[in-house]
C-alpha cells in the first residue's frame, strides 16, 4: 500500500496550475502526471496492509510549525529519473520548514515503509534514499515544487512548452495543513489531515 503525505495549494494557485496542465493535456494527453491533482509531495512511502491501521493511529494531529510558501517560476527537471522525460512544475522557493517537516515525517514513520528497490530504479543515490528512508526524495534530493506534467524530451522546443515556461507567476501561501493521502496509480484518495499548529 502506497501512501503520501502532500501540501496542497489555495484555491488561486490550484486553478492556475490546473490551467498550465490543460495547455499541455490539448496536445500531450497521455504523458505522466498531467491528469494528477495540484500538490506538492513531501513524503510518499509503501507499507505492508497489515501495518495499515497502526500507522493511521501513530498519524499526529498536529505539527507545531509555520510555513508559508513562495512561487514565482515554473521550471523543469531536464532529466527526471522517474519518467525519463522532462518534468515541468511551479518552483517552490527554498523553504527550511518544509525540510523541517520532512524529517519530521521520516523519522516518525519511516518505521514503517517497505526499504525493497525497484529493479527499475539504477541511480547509486535512489537505491540508498530507499534503503534508509524508504523515499527517493530526501535531504539535498528533495525540490519542493507542484507538478504540471512529464513531458517526451522530443517536445521540448513545441510553443506549449515556451508558453508554460515563460509564464509570469507570482504566488504566496500560508500552509495551515499537511493531507495524507492512499496512492493507487494516478488515483488518490484523502485519508487524514494533519494540522500546523502555530
Amino acid at each position: 500500500m502506497k501512501l503520501g503525505f502532500f501540501i496542497l495549494p489555495n484555491k488561486d494557485l490550484k486553478k492556475d496550475i490546473i490551467h498550465s496542465k490543460k495547455i499541455l493535456l490539448k496536445k500531450y494527453k497521455k504523458h505522466k502526471y498531467l491528469n494528477h491533482f495540484p500538490h506538492c509531495t513531501l513524503y510518499i512511502i509503501e507499507i505492508k496492509n497489515k501495518d495499515y491501521k497502526k500507522f493511521l493511529m501513530s498519524i499526529d494531529k498536529f505539527i507545531n510549525i509555520k510555513v508559508n510558501l513562495v512561487l514565482k517560476k515554473i521550471k523543469f527537471f531536464k532529466d527526471d529519473p522517474i519518467t525519463n522525460q522532462i518534468t515541468y512544475f511551479y518552483d517552490i522557493e527554498k523553504n527550511k520548514n518544509l525540510k523541517y517537516i520532512q524529517k519530521l515525517l521520516i523519522k516518525k514513520y519511516s518505521m514503517f515503509a517497505k526499504k525493497t528497490i525497484s529493479k527499475d530504479i539504477k541511480l547509486k543515490w535512489m537505491q540508498k534514499n530507499q534503503i534508509n528512508y524508504g523515499y527517493y526524495f530526501v535531504n539535498n534530493k528533495f525540490k519542493p515544487h507542484m507538478t504540471i506534467g512529464s513531458i517526451d524530451k522530443k517536445y521540448k522546443n513545441d510553443q506549449e512548452i515556451k508558453r508554460i515556461l515563460n509564464k509570469k507567476i507570482n504566488f504566496h501561501q500560508k500552509i495551515s495543513q499537511l493531507y495524507l493521502f492512499k496512492i493507487n496509480d494516478d488515483r488518490h484518495i484523502h485519508l487524514k489531515s494533519i494540522k500546523l499548529n502555530d
